[in-house]
């Protein structure tokens, strides 16, 4: 009896502290098909969520939420989607339109040799690459949080544009990490004021980090004919954790290596709607850029 107790009392406990939510699905369209990794949350609020591999969704609410409240839906080619609460308690299926511009996805293939650098290639190299004995690392995982997906969670770094090229591939140091798998979301942005502002392409760069790869890692991104403009001055290049899967439910680590900066390039939010914040310091993390006359 006693021990019924304490169990309904646990119960009731979890009850209490749990987080309501609205679970949905987000689809195509035209294709009538899950958007997969899509970004969501309440207008004018920090947090968020992201759709799963499914198009699934579950957004916790917030105390208090008006049932006029707004809550936007976006995903790298498609149009942003605004649709109120009430609307979605109706109906929890969203439906995003493609945008005119978007392009089929192109496979990224990845070459990495675990815990050495990438063999160098001829072409501008954009960032820092020296990692010895690094004594800083960005974490997007640590243990003790307590939300172990990170979903939307975001790092990168401010580089300057000198001259015309094409990205030829992403290369960053992983100093932990101990996930079974991780898929992320490269970003480039435009740069005003000094903030990552709008996406410079319109293709979905999604990839896995697969069996808690450690040491460099180089994207291979020749196919998605990312072309920088002297310009533009400056892009922002970002990783978004989007899905993850651990390998122990007891420890999670995931950090880049990095170093300490004498001026703001390092930028980063810790939820999908939050403000970037901008701080001195700098992943290691670069990208390889050729020159338009040597990359046609």
């Amino acid at each position: 009896m006693k021990t019924l107790l304490i169990a309904n009392f646990l119960f009731l406990c979890v009850l209490l502290h749990a987080q309501p939510s609205i679970v949905g699905t987000i689809i195509d369209t035209e294709k009538q098909l899950p958007v997969a990794y899509a970004s969501l949350g309440f207008e004018g609020l920090t947090h968020g969520t992201i759709s799963n591999s499914d198009g699934k969704f579950k957004l916790p609410l917030p105390e208090g939420i008006d049932q006029k409240a707004k809550i936007q839906i976006s995903c790298i080619g498609y149009e942003t989607f605004e649709i109120s609460f009430d609307q979605l308690q109706q109906n929890s299926t969203i439906q995003l339109q493609p945008s005119i511009t978007q392009l089929n996805e192109v496979a990224v293939f990845s070459k990495n040799k675990k815990g050495k650098k990438p063999n160098k290639i001829k072409s501008k190299k954009l960032g820092k690459s020296s990692t010895f004995l690094p004594l800083f690392h960005a974490y997007y995982s640590i243990w003790g949080e307590n939300d172990p997906n990170n979903l939307g969670r975001e790092k990168g770094m401010i580089y300057p544009i000198k001259s015309l090229g094409k990205v030829n591939s992403l290369n960053f140091h992983i100093s932990s990490n101990n996930y079974r798998l991780i898929k992320f979301r490269l970003k480039f942005y435009t740069i005003e004021k000094g903030k990552p502002t709008t996406l410079l392409h319109q293709k979905d760069i999604l990839f896995d980090l697969e069996d808690s790869f450690l040491g460099w890692y180089q994207l291979d991104l020749s196919a998605y004919d990312i072309i920088l403009q002297p310009s533009q001055k400056k892009v922002g290049v970002a990783l978004q954790w989007v899905d993850s899967e651990q390998q122990n439910e007891g420890r999670r680590f995931f950090s880049i290596s990095a170093a300490i900066g004498t001026s703001p390039g390092y930028f980063f939010k810790e939820d999908v709607f939050e403000k970037w914040i901008i701080k001195k310091g700098k992943l290691n993390m670069y990208v390889d850029v050729l020159p338009m006359d040597a990359s046609r």
